[in-house]
């Protein structure tokens, strides 16, 4: 998934709030009911102290696994909004 598509579905859904429960599935196949929580930037500066353009991390809480995943966002493949507003 491009940057660019998730923060569509973000926009598309207003999961601003980080309140709506979603369907993320993984690149390896492996789908999780989760939260998005935020974009996180790749930490690891280069030579002249920028960030180099790497790709962003997403970060989630599963619900399934009852812990949190930090996860490139080229390794998502595909999400969907099941509930808008599901920790209101």
């Amino acid at each position: 998934m491009t940057s660019d598509a998730f923060m569509q579905f973000i926009a598309d859904h207003d999961l601003y709030s980080f309140d709506g429960l979603i369907e993320i599935t993984l690149a390896d196949g492996n789908s999780h009911r989760a939260v998005w929580i935020t974009t996180l930037p790749e930490l690891k500066p280069a030579v002249d102290g920028s960030f180099a353009g790497l790709p962003e991390v997403e970060c989630f809480y599963l619900f399934d696994k009852k812990e949190y995943l930090t996860v490139h966002i080229e390794k998502i493949e595909s999400v969907k909004c099941v509930q808008e507003g599901y920790l209101k």
